[in-house]
């Protein structure tokens, strides 16, 4: 049966992903500096995440990675999710890159969204900032879920004012991106019904705001620890860090806390794993990789 909605992910570059090492950005501490990444296992990895979104019926749409950007290591356009914003009225809003390293790489993404049909918008003022690892769009309720570290507030007001998004809130953490701090869960029709968080990644006044947020919705709210799966930090922030479809959460682990695992249990949330740990290397997970294209 197929979806309603297809799933963007950028081609692997020619050259060696990162392999020079990885470097550094100033607000990522989940980037490991130097590190090379085993391009063997890498490439392994990406052909596995696309056959598991494969089986799902899920169409992929493979976004041919720039070799102007392998010439001048723009090596992280493969994390497609910080490219640009979809909605279901077929606007595509292209985001405006807050870390500078980065900001020439979602132009690449202009030409192959206007020939898939999107009415392609961009922001020409460039300190409006807001990245797609940033954000959540939930396409039932209209709304988007935003992080206060990368969007800037008037970037995300004009965001959404061209998408036609009926509410958005900005939910305060400590994460560079929101997708490394606190995912969505959907049922089987993509209604948002939990969110699932890093209790680490929030202060006791934004863990306020949150139950006071899913109490208005009448989500489910999942405060989550490292220590609960004696794992590090770093590795459950990764985890978190997910494609989450309906009825479905494509994760690079299995290793979750049973609080979690007994709340997709019982609303009939499957939970797939699928190892993306040398593109996480760069401080990236399967959120980051993909992009719903609706």
């Amino acid at each position: 049966m197929s979806k309603t909605f297809k799933i963007a992910i950028s081609t692997l570059p020619k050259k060696p992903w990162w392999g020079s090492g990885i470097p550094s950005y100033e607000d990522n501490e989940l980037m490991k500096t130097g590190v090379i990444p085993n391009q063997q296992l890498l490439v392994s990895q990406y052909k596995n995440l696309l056959r598991s979104i494969q089986s799902e019926s899920y169409e992929t749409i493979q976004i041919h990675f720039p070799e102007n950007l392998e010439t001048n290591n723009g090596f992280d356009f493969i994390f497609m999710r910080d490219h640009f914003i979809t909605h279901r009225n077929k606007n595509a809003v292209i985001c405006n890159m807050n870390v500078p390293e980065r900001k020439n790489e979602p132009k690449y993404t202009i030409e192959p969204l206007k020939e898939l049909g999107y009415n392609v918008l961009e922001i020409n003022d460039l300190n409006k900032t807001f990245e797609g690892g940033d954000i959540f769009y939930l396409p039932e309720e209209n709304i988007l879920l935003a992080g206060n570290n990368r969007n800037s507030q008037d970037g995300l007001e004009l965001l959404s004012e061209l998408l036609g998004i009926r509410e958005l809130k900005i939910i305060p953490n400590f994460g560079f991106h929101i997708d490394t701090s606190l995912s969505p869960i959907f049922d089987n029709q993509h209604n948002c019904i939990g969110i699932q968080c890093a209790e680490s990644m929030f202060s006791s006044k934004d863990i306020i705001f949150l139950k006071e947020l899913c109490r208005t919705y009448n989500w489910g709210l999942l405060i989550l620890s490292a220590k609960e799966n004696r794992i590090s930090e770093n590795e459950f922030r990764t985890n978190l860090n997910s494609l989450t479809l309906p009825g479905l959460i494509v994760s690079n682990s299995k290793n979750h806390p049973k609080m979690l695992l007994d709340f997709l249990k019982s609303h009939n949330v499957s939970l797939i794993e699928c190892p993306v740990t040398e593109f996480a290397l760069s401080g990236g997970s399967i959120h980051c990789l993909t992009n719903e294209l609706y």
